[in-house]
């Protein structure tokens, strides 16, 4: 059966790109978090595409090709098309389960789409080694990116206080620190509005035609005379070490 990811393989690269700015700002977070030296052996679980996966390890200059674990099918095959990547086809349990070792392991906004994660959380705690660190990226239940009304209510519905998988993870036997960064840009209303259309997050998947049209308006109708939209990136990054 295919998911929302299936569907925005093909185009999932450019309605997520933003800004290079914004992409150099969240590669910059994930580095400073991970604490990524060139020797480790990186894993993306939730990967998608690759792009952000590709990003920080030229960023890092990581000696081994990093690992992008990926569920989605066609997703895997766009990043399987990177030479530059090891691609695993699987989601985050089945990963759990795997008889392997490294140094760091990343869930980028993908945590709330995880089944079972106390099982993940005591999987991936018995494969890290002994001084690797986990993170977590997500956002904080309110956010302050230009969602119409709609949006915004699924977003915070479908999102869990940070706090919450802080505490799974500590009850995994996990050392954690929450961390927070914030970016703030301007973006082309028609960039915007043509992610609002590709449904870039999958807050968004159950949204008509028709509905989207109408959050677009509203959003308009918030930034008349505009030509842009303000975006205010929170990001919450959840740090887990191994005591």
């Amino acid at each position: 059966m295919k998911n929302h990811f299936d569907e925005i393989a093909e185009v999932y690269n450019d309605v997520w790109a933003f800004t290079p700015g914004y992409q150099d700002f969240m590669r910059d977070a994930i580095l400073d978090a991970l604490a990524l030296q060139p020797a480790d052996l990186l894993m993306d679980v939730g990967g998608g595409t690759g792009s952000y996966t590709l990003l920080i390890a030229q960023q890092a200059g990581l000696l081994s090709k990093p690992y992008c674990v990926e569920p989605s099918a066609p997703m895997a095959e766009v990043a399987a098309q990177n030479p530059q990547l090891q691609v695993l086809c699987e989601d985050a349990n089945q990963f759990a389960l795997r008889d392997c070792h490294y140094d760091k392991l990343l869930f980028k906004e993908v945590v709330h789409h995880i089944q079972d994660r106390p099982a993940v959380w005591q999987g991936v705690f018995n494969q890290l080694n002994s001084a690797g660190r986990l993170l977590i990226v997500t956002r904080p239940r309110r956010v302050k990116i230009p969602f119409f009304e709609a949006a915004k209510q699924a977003f915070y519905q479908n999102q869990s206080d940070a706090q919450v998988w802080a505490d799974e993870l500590s009850l995994a036997g996990f050392r954690v620190d929450i961390q927070q960064a914030t970016y703030e840009f301007e973006l082309d209303k028609p960039v915007w509005f043509k992610m609002l259309r590709n449904r870039f997050m999958s807050d968004l998947a159950p949204f008509s035609d028709a509905e989207i049209e109408a959050g677009i308006l509203e959003i308009e109708s918030q930034y008349p005379q505009r030509s842009t939209v303000p975006v205010i990136e929170q990001l919450v990054l959840i740090v887990a070490h191994k005591p």
